[in-house]
């Protein structure tokens, strides 16, 4: 039906003008009484919003960066007060304070400067956000919040699918909120920082010789646990045309090994000689000649990481067994006789079986059927497949587990009171009004939108150039440090040196684990290539010899093969066009929708500018 479209501002206000300083400008709704017992205005920080304040996050860098204050409303109540606040941007103590209100709910400061963060992030993840340009980022929350609010009105909020959602989001909240709680003091063990930051930049120099037949690799260990070389052992097996390889590796770290070889090394002293290891091609076999620890950054920021979330699962089990050491009784005879997969008594009728099979203290008892239903969600393919693989009763103990944990954690959580913190019912409230928000597009907004099929191929014809076959090489290189020696070896392979025999013996090389680019006769997209690579590859052929510098690194690229970019037919690209073009017209449609409904509620903005 047809609204009135109303500018978004405080009423009787014309449509809304913001200046750009570098401060931002925040006007807080304060009682009168207050004021008027004081003789000034409240102290920075006192909650604007009924609401109890938020657990904060920590600041960035810049959260004592000072803001301005915004000018009151042309007309305000008469039981309401505005008072100029100069609010730090990404100060803790004022990210619940309102910049808009939509009906009687309040749009956060935390929530603009999210967006904010967001925005940014999604154009340029190291630098600052930008603060200037905040009014399209309001409107947009602001029409968010007018879409949620017709939700509700609409009976959205009711709907059986998202009342479920909402209660299974409280539970998983309140099992994150004990996890946070129980884990709030943890630290990661030094010594288990170390053993995790050594065994990452650990890197290894072996030697292998690789043998197409499993005998002749047993035949060649065999020799070399008597007490032979394998340099002795491989050079005959390759001079007999039974193997391949003998050669040193540079220093390489496990990553960059085979799985199997790297498990292989791995359990190795400098010096010893692996068993033959089954590997694409043959059987390997592995000397281990050398063990470095270079230092690579970040890897100790890594390995702490990693230590840190260990001891956490840790604590967290340890925490849980107590847990259910307290609270919990399985009746594990019945739980042992419980046959799934035998025809009697089947699983229908399990499913209706009121037997108690877990007593959990202050709660209902988790019956057999309770059970078998749930084991029947955990089935994906369904329990009819499950019986015939015979997988369910392997499985019985480990998601009865899983039941009952998703009693005993939220119950715990519970307890301590978790579920009164401000900061779980910001996150509970924050889900529930976007689960809304995506309802309410899905079912009133989006199924209206119809996009005709000459718009969809005008759109291919005006973007022809994002729908085309990148083109692809197979590229091997050789990197130096030194351009000269670069264009030398490119001058040589011109003029017909074999490209193997120059990398084993041109000087000069950047070793493999130095390189920034790495090209070993592998297929490269163009689109995941550097442009000025790209650019330097344009009319190459197979078999041509191109230069490429990346900073003070110079690469000689041998084009194996080549496939020219080339167009899209409309025909598959059109499924891909329709998500795009209906997103944008959804996106109108909610712009549209939005900006009616401004004009039936009230909407009032605070915040005037940012910066200064």
């Amino acid at each position: 039906m047809p609204f009135p479209v109303r500018s978004v501002g405080a009423r009787g206000a014309g449509p809304r003008k913001v200046p750009v300083t570098n401060h931002l400008l925040l006007a807080a709704l304060v009682s009168l009484a207050p004021l008027a017992a004081a003789g000034a205005a409240p102290a920075p920080g006192a909650p604007a919003a009924p609401r109890p304040a938020a657990v904060p996050a920590a600041a960035p860098a810049d959260a004592a960066r000072p803001a301005a204050v915004a000018a009151p409303p042309e007309e305000a109540p008469a039981e309401t007060t505005y008072v100029h606040l100069k609010a730090p941007l990404f100060s803790e103590r004022f990210e619940t304070f309102p910049v808009a209100q939509v009906e009687d709910q309040f749009i956060e400061l935390r929530e603009l400067t999210s967006s904010l963060a967001a925005a940014h992030q999604a154009h340029d993840p190291k630098a600052r956000p930008d603060t200037k340009d905040f009014t399209a980022l309001l409107d947009r929350l602001i029409d968010a919040r007018l879409l949620v609010l017709d939700a509700r009105d609409s009976g959205i909020d009711e709907l059986p699918e998202v009342k479920r959602a909402i209660a299974d989001f409280r539970e998983t909240a309140l099992t994150e909120a004990l996890k946070a709680y129980v884990t709030r003091a943890v630290k990661a063990d030094p010594e288990e920082v170390e053993r995790l930051y050594r065994r990452e930049i650990r890197e290894w120099k072996v030697t292998s010789v690789l043998f197409a037949k499993p005998e002749d690799a047993k035949r060649a260990a065999g020799l070399v646990a008597g007490g032979k070389s394998l340099d002795d052992v491989g050079k005959r097996a390759i001079e007999e045309k039974k193997a391949t390889g003998g050669d040193q590796t540079d220093f390489v770290p496990a990553a960059r090994m085979l799985p199997a070889v790297a498990a292989a090394v791995d359990k190795l002293a400098v010096g010893r000689t692996s068993p033959p290891i089954q590997v694409t091609g043959g059987w390997a076999i592995v000397r281990l000649d050398a063990v470095r620890y270079p230092e690579k950054p970040g890897a100790r920021a890594d390995a702490e990481a990693k230590a840190l979330a260990g001891k956490k699962v840790s604590v967290l089990r340890q925490y849980y067994a107590d847990l259910a050491r307290r609270w919990v009784k399985i009746d594990q005879r019945l739980l042992k006789r419980l046959d799934y997969e035998a025809p009697r008594p089947g699983f229908e009728v399990l499913k209706k079986d009121e037997r108690p099979l877990v007593r959990i203290q202050g709660e209902p008892p988790i019956t057999v059927g309770r059970f078998s239903a749930a084991l029947e969600q955990e089935f994906f393919h369904g329990v009819a497949e499950a019986i015939r693989a015979k997988r369910i009763n392997r499985q019985k103990p480990v998601l009865l587990d899983a039941l009952v944990s998703r009693v005993v954690v939220p119950k715990e959580a519970r307890r301590l009171g978790l579920d009164a913190t401000a900061e779980y019912e910001r996150k509970v409230a924050d889900y529930e009004s976007s689960l809304l928000f995506g309802t309410y597009v899905e079912k009133a907004i989006a199924p209206n939108v119809k996009v005709p099929e000459e718009e969809l191929k005008a759109y291919y014809e005006q973007h022809r150039a994002e729908y085309a076959y990148p083109a692809f090489y197979r590229l091997e290189g050789m990197g130096f440090r030194d351009v000269k020696l670069a264009q030398a070896a490119v001058e040589k392979l011109r003029a017909g040196t074999d490209f193997k025999w120059l990398k084993a013996n041109a000087e000069g090389q950047i070793p493999n684990e130095e390189r920034t680019v790495v090209m070993d006769g592998g297929v490269y997209s163009a689109r995941g290539m550097p442009p000025d690579m790209v650019r330097g590859l344009a009319g190459a052929k197979k078999g041509d010899f191109r230069l490429h510098s990346a900073g003070d690194q110079h690469y000689v690229v041998h084009v194996l093969e080549e496939v020219h970019a080339s167009e899209q037919p409309f025909a598959e690209v059109r499924k891909s066009i329709l998500q795009k073009v209906t997103a944008d017209h959804v996106g109108k449609a909610i712009k549209e929708t939005a900006g009616k409904l401004r004009g039936i509620h009230d909407v009032r903005v605070f915040i005037t500018r940012i910066g200064g």
